[in-house]
């Protein structure tokens, strides 16, 4: 397993992040990696959703930031997003409720997609 910057090597494999590609972070916090994410893969589309509801100051047009939690289900349609990032979020959520956003993060990812949960 190897993190290539923000990234593990082999999504890069399955997830181009060309134009066209939509990217979901859960739990954006201040947004740096979608930022950091967004000046490697300026193509891509960007949505990070956070329970605290912050939005950045500094933002690009291809990054949205929205309130929302996993466990009780976010808005966007099934099989909606080519990558998904979840990162720290190990002690916010109790074993039953990795077991609903783990079954949350799956509905929404495209069947040639790629989920990351790193810590």
């Amino acid at each position: 397993l190897i993190i290539f910057r923000n990234i593990i090597s082999s999504s890069r494999e399955i997830v181009s992040f060309k134009e066209g590609t939509m990217v979901l972070e859960i739990g954006h916090g201040s947004g740096s990696w979608l930022m950091e994410m967004n000046k490697e893969f300026p193509d891509a589309k960007y949505v990070g959703v956070d329970i605290s509801g912050t939005i950045p100051d500094d933002r690009a047009s291809n990054i949205t930031y929205e309130f929302g939690n996993i466990v009780k289900g976010l808005k966007y349609p099934d099989v909606s997003f080519n990558f998904i990032n979840v990162r720290h979020l190990v002690y916010a959520l109790s074993v039953d409720e990795w077991h609903v956003a783990l079954k949350e993060i799956l509905r929404l990812l495209k069947p040639e997609g790629c989920a990351q949960l790193t810590e």
